[in-house]
C-alpha cells in the first residue's frame, strides 16, 4: 500500500520508523513545514528530495497513495 506520511518530526519519525518496517507498506512521500525535520527524516527514510515536500498540495501533485497518515507531536 503505498502512503503518504505528514509530520515526520518528533513522533511523527517514530511512526516513519515503525511503517517502514511494515510489510506491503510503501511510503512514497514525506510532509512537514519544518525542512531541517523533513531533511533528517529524508536521511531516516533513504529518500531522495524530490519524495520531500513543505506542502501537501505539491504532495499530491507529484503522487497518488492508498493512504495519508498524518502524526503530530
Amino acid at each position: 500500500m503505498k502512503v503518504i506520511q505528514i509530520g515526520v518530526g518528533g513522533f511523527g519519525r517514530h511512526w516513519l520508523r515503525q511503517l517502514r518496517e511494515y510489510p506491503g507498506i510503501d511510503i512514497v512521500a514525506l510532509v512537514d513545514l519544518d525542512e531541517e525535520v523533513l531533511d533528517e527524516a529524508a536521511t531516516v527514510a533513504d529518500m531522495t528530495a524530490d519524495h520531500c515536500f513543505r506542502e501537501l498540495s505539491d504532495t499530491l501533485e507529484a503522487f497518488t497513495a492508498a493512504r495519508i497518515i498524518a502524526t503530530g507531536s
